[in-house]
């Protein structure tokens, strides 16, 4: 018998909350990541803090893992689509989702990447591409924005 002062037993796990913050260099992704950080209080994890300890492709395998964490966490940077890639090839045909949003940082007007970045830019946004599909068919919620 429950009273009004007892607590109320629920089966419901608690809701994690995973958000993937892509986009080309100097879009605003970790803007975007602090913003979140400050109004939701989630941690952000940052894949720049992985480039002077892993090589390019490494860095995306060790990001790719960072979706498989059962607690509420941004996962931020230009690596980030190809990370969800390698998670959704590890883990197709389960019907599980990499994280529950996953949101595009685009250059706002009059902004783009640098000579130097433009091919990182448009290698991130091809592969953003590619993946939209089956993030959207796993039922992970999908936003473009510019900052």
């Amino acid at each position: 018998m429950e009273t009004a002062n007892s607590e109320a037993k629920t089966d419901e796990a608690p809701r994690i909350l995973r958000v993937a913050i892509a986009g080309g260099p100097g879009a605003g992704k970790s803007t975007a990541a602090q913003r979140l950080e400050e109004d939701l209080g989630l941690p952000v994890l940052r894949t720049d803090d992985l480039k002077d300890t892993c090589e390019w492709s490494e860095l995306s395998a060790v990001v790719s893992g960072w979706f498989d964490v059962h607690r509420s966490v941004i996962v931020e940077g230009v690596a980030t689509p190809r990370a969800l890639r390698k998670w959704l090839r590890r883990n197709e045909g389960r019907g599980t989702r990499p994280c529950e949003w996953a949101v595009w940082v685009g250059y706002g007007e009059g902004r783009g990447p640098s000579k130097k970045h433009a091919s990182m830019a448009k290698g991130a946004r091809t592969v953003w591409r590619e993946i939209l599909p089956e993030l959207e068919k796993r039922g992970v919620r999908i936003m473009e924005v510019t900052l």
